[in-house]
């Protein structure tokens, strides 16, 4: 079905009105049809992506709404699929290797969580990350790594993190 059907006729059939101009204009039609597809996305999560973050040694955060990190800018809330954490080490061929941080390994937790059980954890110096967790401030949304990653000069640690994404407006 075409988007102008659905603010127009079809939209007319369920509001038993065809008024378009004071109550239901069609800026306000528009406006309803892409809010409700924005929230069938996200209860659905049918329109899911996934972003691969960069992680640096030593750093235990990363904003979630940077194009840095969600390239798309679309970020709405992760997604019931679980990060990963992967360290590619490289040198000889021989000792190339990838070391994975998932699933039971690599839980969810909170920071008040880990004050109460992990006492100094902000001061941690690196490791490999055994939780993560999401921090909100001031408009800002983190996603934590506990311990930071410890990522040597041939190695490259990246967070692999599946989330629900913002449709574009039809």
């Amino acid at each position: 079905m075409q988007f102008s059907r659905l603010y127009s006729a079809r939209l007319d059939e369920e509001l038993g009105t065809d008024d378009s101009t004071r109550l239901f204009t069609t800026a306000r039609r528009q406006f309803g049809v892409n809010e409700g597809l924005r929230q069938f996305a996200d209860l659905t999560e049918c329109f899911t992506r996934e972003s691969s973050i960069t992680c640096s040694n030593g750093v235990g955060e990363y904003d979630l709404l940077s194009t840095v990190n969600t390239t798309a800018a679309d970020f709405i809330r992760l997604s019931k699929q679980l990060p990963e954490y992967r360290l590619v080490s490289s040198g000889a061929a021989t000792s190339a290797s990838t070391v994975y941080t998932a699933g039971k390994d690599f839980r969810r937790t909170t920071v008040q969580w880990l004050d109460e059980f992990e006492p100094g954890w902000r001061d941690s110096t690196g490791g490999t990350p055994q939780v993560y967790y999401e921090r909100l401030q001031r408009g800002r949304r983190f996603i934590g790594l506990y311990p930071p990653p410890k990522i040597g000069s041939s190695q490259t640690g990246t967070l692999r993190l599946p989330y629900v994404a913002r449709p574009s407006s039809l």
